[in-house]
């Protein structure tokens, strides 16, 4: 064969070569371009899942603000109510001091008023009153205790109830 011929047939194959080399670096770099695009794709998508959560604790944060916010104020709230329950409190005393006192100076006055007699009844009058308790269950003269649930009943003596098995506790 002649010289030429083998020339052009090792330039024949070096280009082939050279082709399959440049073909398989480029579909090299194709798939290394797709496989960036997707990490592009899943940092997006993690990006947008992070800005979400963060927008859902900054709600739930705002919401436990207000949350506090409310309790605060009610607490405030039963602070003005207490001081106002307490303020009535004392003028109720005060209005039954003077009740009382209105009455002695009349059973004073009155002639046909026995004062050792009367200082008796301003007693009963007095415990008469209910009288509530600190647990919230009142009292009344005539024995029987009405609890701040609305029950009502006698003062557990350790008998009642004893035959149905019932069982309150002390008052």
């Amino acid at each position: 064969m002649k010289p030429i011929v083998w020339i052009i047939l090792i330039v024949v194959v070096l280009a082939v070569i050279g082709l399959v080399v440049m073909m398989n670096r480029n579909r090299r770099l194709e798939a290394r371009r797709e496989e960036a695009a997707e990490l592009r794709s899943e940092a997006e998508r993690h990006d947008r899942e992070h800005r979400e959560r963060d927008a859902a604790a900054a709600q739930a944060q705002a919401q436990a603000e207000k949350a506090r916010a409310e309790a605060q104020e009610q607490q405030a709230r039963a602070v003005q109510l207490e001081a106002e329950a307490e303020r009535r409190a004392e003028g109720a005393a005060v209005a039954r001091e003077h009740r009382d006192e209105h009455l002695r100076q009349a059973d004073e006055r009155d002639p046909d008023v026995d004062m050792s007699g009367a200082e008796a009844d301003t007693e009963r009058d007095v415990a008469a009153e209910p009288t509530a308790q600190t647990d919230g269950t009142v009292t009344h003269s005539d024995g029987t205790v009405t609890h701040s649930d609305g029950t009502s009943g006698t003062p557990y003596d350790g008998t009642a109830g004893a035959d149905s098995g019932e069982r309150r506790p002390p008052v």
